[in-house]
């Protein structure tokens, strides 16, 4: 039976520019990025240099702290540019892409299978291939130590947060990916799983396998956090790992497929959005991509990677970032405050 979560002390912001709930297809961008420097907490060390030929899914940077922990390149072609912000800190990885690409491969598994694996076979395919990274760990949301099991793993589905992809769109015709992704949380939490999904997507409730919970309430009731907060009952919970149902997709596809996913829904939003959208697009694509079929009618413009709340500001020459899956556009504030 579903339990439902009555969150406390939200609010519904009121914010033009909902994207529109239906999805185009965008055309595949020539160069597409990695963004290292928005990727909290790790030390990036570099795997590549200009010029290196790169198939999607190849190591471009790993982690200091943890060698193990690889980050993948989105795209099969070749370093186009490497760049640097303050104190030499490495903050993006561009690839110019080749019109044939070529895919690293991996192990795959089926739901049944991985029932059979070891736990550890699951934890290594998974960094190879780029997609452990997805997986945090609470409080400080750093990724996951892979040599850890954690009390239990949170999904949270829905996003409240202006403005991010609907997931009823997203999670179209993908409950099989959904649920494979769920049987590789089980595998690493000893079957401790927890998913929630909002209490108003009604679609969702009825038919996605696997949910146990609901969160009634408005922003930020959907945050991962929040769920954590509300759901956890001693302190031996304080360090449960969480990943979104956005990500705990590409990590199902992953792992069905064995090569890398290339493409994801993301939205376009914002009270400056000419057109408000979701669209289907290549991961890591160019910001300036994403918003070609934009029109906008001031210079002051302020362009967000992720929620209007908590994302980040970016130029229109930046990429979306590793966890990012909206661009938002509003006024840049540039009056003075008094």
């Amino acid at each position: 039976m579903m339990n439902t979560i009555n969150v406390r002390n939200t609010f519904t912001p009121s914010i033009a520019g909902k994207p529109d709930d239906t999805v185009s297809d965008l055309s595949d961008s020539d160069h597409l990025g990695v963004v290292p420097s928005v990727i909290p907490y790790i030390k990036p060390k570099l795997c590549v240099e200009v010029g290196d030929a790169v198939k999607v899914g190849t190591p471009l940077f790993s982690d200091k702290r943890r060698p193990t922990l690889l980050f993948t390149s989105p795209a099969g072609g070749t370093i186009a540019d490497i760049t640097y912000g303050d104190r030499r800190v490495l903050n993006q990885i561009i690839i110019k892409r080749d019109t044939n690409e070529e895919y690293e491969t991996f192990d795959s598994f089926t739901v049944e299978s991985i029932k059979t694996k070891n736990r550890q076979d699951i934890i290594n395919v998974l960094l190879k291939g780029g997609l452990w990274g997805y997986i945090r760990s609470f409080p400080f949301r750093d990724i996951a130590s892979d040599d850890v099991t954690p009390p239990s793993i949170y999904v949270t589905v829905d996003n409240d947060e202006p403005f991010t992809p609907n997931s009823d769109l997203f999670m179209a015709e993908k409950e099989g990916i959904f649920e494979l992704g769920l049987e590789v949380l089980k595998k690493l939490s000893n079957d401790n799983v927890y998913v929630a999904v909002s209490n108003e997507n009604q679609h969702l409730k009825e038919t996605l396998k696997g949910v146990t919970h609901t969160l009634k309430g408005a922003y930020p009731a959907n945050e991962p956090g929040v769920f954590h907060y509300y759901h956890k009952t001693n302190a031996s919970e304080n360090n449960a790992w969480y990943i979104s149902a956005e990500h705990l997709l590409l990590v199902g596809q992953f792992i069905n497929e064995g090569r890398v996913p290339t493409h994801q829904i993301i939205s376009i939003g914002g009270p400056l959005a000419s057109s408000p959208a979701h669209i289907k697009t290549r991961i890591g694509s160019p910001i300036s991509h994403i918003l070609q079929n934009q029109t906008f009618k001031s210079d002051s413009l302020r362009f967000i990677c992720g929620g209007i709340i908590t994302g980040r500001q970016s130029s229109v020459d930046g990429f979306l970032g590793y966890y990012e899956s909206a661009v938002n556009v509003v006024k840049e504030g540039s009056e003075r405050e008094f």
